[in-house]
């Protein structure tokens, strides 16, 4: 008798062949896309810390506190007190203004009265140069910078990692097919003929 198996042993072998040949095609672009993700992150990273990571220290009190004797100073043409002229803030600081001079200051649309204080919440368009009372330039410039928070590193590696991987993956894809020895002149791929050709 004949053994009933004995026909299904190629379809089963071609079938794990199958199998396998899906199996490690996933596995390559899986793996490429996880190292494209791997080297967006990086590039995310590199870029966060050269760039923004000062940025991401909590919203801070940014004290200015005008001298007694500032109007007085710069009515004579006497250098001015040690103010910055170029104040670095970040979105969501808040900028205090203490004026202990004599006389009412101005910055801005704001007027500070002898001895008060102001408050004033720092947003992200908030930059620029304003006019001010304090300075003998007559002006002081306020440079706002938003704040980066570390999830803007994950986002950025995504991307930029999806894309890379898929770059990854094809540009590795097209190397093994081009370097695999099964494909050679004597192989029936290199010998089939166009019938169309006779």
């Amino acid at each position: 008798g004949s053994n009933p198996d004995a026909g299904e042993a190629p379809i089963g072998a071609g079938a794990t062949l199958l199998g396998l040949a899906r199996s490690r095609g996933l596995w390559h672009w899986t793996l490429s896309i996880l190292a494209g993700l791997a080297l967006g992150m990086t590039l995310g990273t590199v870029a966060w810390l050269a760039l923004g990571a000062e940025v991401t220290r909590p919203p801070e009190h940014v004290v200015v506190t005008i001298p007694s004797d500032t109007a007085q100073r710069i009515a004579a043409g006497a250098p001015a007190p040690v103010i910055p002229a170029d104040l670095q803030l970040v979105e969501g600081d808040t900028l205090v203004l203490q004026n202990a001079d004599a006389f009412a200051h101005r910055i801005g649309g704001y007027t500070l009265a002898p001895g008060a204080t102001l408050r004033i919440p720092v947003e992200a368009a908030d930059g620029g140069t304003f006019a001010c009372t304090f300075h003998a330039s007559g002006s002081i410039a306020l440079d706002v910078r938003p704040r980066n928070e570390p999830s803007g590193v994950v986002a950025a590696g995504l991307l930029l990692g999806l894309p890379l991987g898929l770059v990854l993956g094809g540009v590795s894809w097209v190397v093994r097919k081009l370097d695999d020895p099964g494909v050679t002149a004597s192989s029936p791929e290199a010998e089939r003929v166009d019938p169309r050709s006779f």
